[in-house]
């Protein structure tokens, strides 16, 4: 079996284990992504999207059904390029979060690099929302990950209590 990489706390532990084992939180479900080899928690009840644009695969674990808005108020969007060729997935991880936080207030920033990934967090709010936002990158593949879990500020404790564990156990690949 490949390894695979759980992100607990912002990247803060790695573990190796069959996908058969994944640890589910009540209330959740895995949703597999075959084609970048990845497991997102996503809440039981809510909706899950894929979109490919470009270099781009898109996933969205949001509590409004996107197919039926257009749109989605509390989610987790996460972004996959992977193998980049045209830049340094590494150096672009943290050039964008260094200037994400522009015209909004950043609450707080951290890195978020566990070998081989590396990359930086922020959580900022702007006049609508709250995002909790990661970019990390795999340097050993040049593959980019964005990670943004995000709600209006004035549901964003309640929406903290799902998008936390969201973005507190992510298996991706590290063979991606």
């Amino acid at each position: 079996m490949k390894k695979r990489l759980v992100l607990i706390s912002v990247l803060a532990a790695v573990c190796a284990f069959g996908q058969d084992a994944l640890p589910t939180p009540a209330g959740f479900h895995w949703e597999h992504v075959a084609e970048v080899k990845a497991a997102f928690l996503v809440p039981n009840g809510w909706h899950f999207k894929r979109e490919k644009n470009a270099n781009t695969l898109a996933y969205f674990a949001t509590r409004e059904d996107i197919e039926k808005t257009g749109h989605f108020d509390v989610g987790l969007t996460v972004n996959v390029m992977p193998h980049l060729e045209s830049r340094d997935a590494s150096a672009y991880a943290q050039e964008f979060i260094a200037g994400f936080p522009k015209g909004k207030t950043l609450l707080k920033s951290w890195d978020a690099s566990t070998p081989p990934f590396v990359g930086k967090g922020c959580l900022v709010r702007d006049e609508h929302s709250t995002m909790h936002t990661l970019m990390v990158a795999n340097p050993k593949t040049n593959t980019l990950y964005f990670f943004m879990f995000e709600a209006p500020n004035k549901e964003w404790e309640m929406a903290w209590k799902s998008g936390e564990q969201m973005v507190k156990l992510i298996m991706l690949d590290d063979e991606i």
